[in-house]
Order: C-alpha cells, then structure tokens, then sequence
C-alpha cells in the first residue's frame, strides 16, 4: 500500500506543483497505451491479437486493473 497523500505532500513540499493523482487506466491511456496496441495488434498473428486484446483490457477495464490501481505522477519542469 502506497500514502499516495504523504508523497504528494513532500513532492508539493519540495517545490513540484505538477502532481496528478490518476487511475492507471487514465495514466496508461494518458500516454498512448490504446495507439500502441493499434500498433501491435496491426503487425500481429491472429492469435497474438487475442492475447493483446486481453492484456490490454487487463490493464484499462475499469472492472480489473483499470481502477484498482493508481498512479501519483509528479513531474518537475528542468532547471527548476
């Protein structure tokens, strides 16, 4: 178990403002997680394509992985 709260409050505390609390399914799909599938499943076999459909909805569906699983993402802008 993570204290999503106290890391959020010592990233704010150390000076990084951009602090985003998001569902993994939000995160992953925030950065690319359905074009990269699209990208896969293109070149894949027919049975690899089955095994990436179920991998990703493993990962986004909002009834598995999607929601139960959260991400703090706390960026820092360089030089600063």
């Amino acid at each position: 178990h993570v204290d999503f709260f106290a890391l959020s409050k010592t990233a704010n505390e150390s000076g990084l403002t951009d602090i985003n609390f998001l569902t993994q399914r939000d995160f992953l799909c925030k950065y690319g997680i359905i074009t990269r599938y699209k990208g896969l499943a293109n070149f894949a076999l027919l049975e690899e394509q089955s095994i990436l459909t179920n991998q990703l909805h493993r990962l986004i569906d909002e009834d598995k992985m999607g929601l139960l699983f959260k991400v703090l993402e706390v960026k820092s802008i360089a030089g600063k």
